[in-house]
């Protein structure tokens, strides 16, 4: 359910509604089949309580979390309003192929297959399959998210506050065979994983969400704030570190960073390179610092990010080295030489034959090539689809990820094969092993 905040989407759903409902009463009325009935009321019933959860959705989106009345954990449980829509969905068109299947006349003994018959048992085995699924996930195998001063909770997980970086909720498009929706989703990232979960999914708006996060985030910092500044590049705390600080802190630590940075202007790129990237170095944050000001430093940055990823092919501790690359990313000058330096460094590791260094060059082509200027590089974009081909599924998944951000790429072209999206499902496609 796209959360839209207008209010035509609402008096369409209603509309749907009153005309289903009233359907289903004119066919009571009439005495048709009581399936046609029971399909139409619970068409009608459905939209009914899509809308009114959408309005109460919409009334707690304007509802301001008092900090104080926050516990040390929120469960946030599945959506009921989600698994109800879904599973009255599936169960209306379950239903309706058991009726194709009762009017087809089909006979057991005379085993008289026909159409009609053939399109009902699909759609019983399909949305019955869905129906089942939906009550599976619901009841059996339940998700719920867990956000406390500890951290958040996952899957019986548990990712502390010093390892969960970018927190954020996030908009994607996806598509249903001709149609472009918007999916809102939460994300946030850890060491070496991106995780990615609909916002729809679960029993809570955007809005509280980020209300939760930021409180959440402040109460932990609170109780490890950190009064000292850096006075040296030695000094400067490593990322994790960094994240205990509140917002407030964090940003006024980054720009004292910088000024270290740019009094030190003559020695930063030879510490950086000197000095010994692992998950306690200063190296992340340096970036981190220096990315919010790139126009600035989009030589060094530029110019680190290749270093650091030849490092990266020829190190065994890639994963931080990796770790300090995420936080390179050029916020601006799109079509400046330094970002094209790096396009065009990362479109020759495309043919790479080791898959690590194929999955993260894909990776890093979504954040160094973005809507403003893909359509300038056609050849990268051209590599990346020739990826949609390569021999493991998790390069395929990427190169797919990365293209559908892109718009006026082809959809036809670029679609994931079946076999590729259930592997997605059940794999983290983010990481190689």
């Amino acid at each position: 359910m796209k959360k839209d905040n207008s209010k035509w989407p609402l008096i369409g759903i209603g509309i749907i509604g009153f005309i289903f409902l009233s359907l289903g009463v004119l066919l009571y009325i009439k005495k048709q089949s009581f399936l046609g009935v029971a399909i139409a009321s619970l068409m009608g019933i459905s939209f009914i309580y899509v809308l009114i959860s959408e309005i109460i959705y919409r009334k707690k989106s304007k509802i301001i979390i008092n900090e104080k009345l926050v516990s040390e954990k929120t469960i946030i449980k599945q959506s009921l309003e989600t698994f109800l829509f879904n599973f009255l969905s599936n169960l209306a068109i379950t239903i309706f192929g058991g009726y194709l299947i009762y009017i087809s006349e089909f006979s057991f003994l005379l085993l008289n297959f026909n159409f009609l018959f053939l399109i009902g048992l699909l759609f019983v085995a399909y949305y019955g399959f869905l129906c089942l699924k939906n009550v599976y996930y619901f009841f059996y195998r339940k998700k719920h998210l867990i956000i406390s001063d500890q951290g958040i909770e996952l899957n019986q997980k548990l990712y502390s506050w010093s390892e969960i970086k970018n927190e954020r909720i996030i908009e994607k498009e996806e598509y249903s065979y001709k149609y472009t929706y918007m999916i809102k989703y939460f994300s946030f990232k850890t060491k070496g994983n991106l995780h990615e979960f609909k916002l729809e999914d679960y029993h809570i708006t955007d809005t509280e969400l980020v209300q939760l996060l930021k409180i959440y985030r402040n109460r932990t910092s609170k109780n490890n704030t950190m009064n000292t500044q850096p006075n040296d590049f030695e000094s400067i705390l490593n990322y994790e570190e960094y994240l205990d600080l509140s917002l407030e802190e964090g940003e006024k630590y980054l720009k004292k960073v910088r000024e270290i940075a740019e009094e030190e202007r003559n020695e930063i790129e030879s510490y950086l390179i000197t000095s010994t990237i692992n998950s306690t170095s200063q190296h992340s944050l340096i970036y981190s610092a220096l990315t919010e000001d790139f126009p600035k430093w989009k030589t060094l940055l530029s110019n680190e990010f290749i270093r650091l990823f030849e490092q990266a092919k020829k190190s065994s501790n890639y994963e931080d080295i990796f770790e300090a690359l995420d936080e390179i990313m050029p916020n601006e000058c799109p079509n400046s030489e330094e970002v094209k330096k790096v396009v065009y460094y990362l479109y020759n590791e495309l043919n790479n034959s080791n898959k690590k260094i194929r999955h993260k060059a894909i990776w890093y082509i979504s954040f160094w090539l973005d809507e403003d200027n893909y359509h300038k590089f056609p050849e990268i974009i051209n590599r990346v689809k020739e990826k949609l081909n390569d021999n493991y599924w998790k390069i395929r998944w990427m190169a797919n990820n990365v293209l559908m951000d892109y718009p006026n790429v082809n959809r036809e072209e670029i679609k994931l094969n079946f076999w590729d999206k259930i592997k997605s499902k059940y794999g983290n496609p983010y990481s190689i092993d």
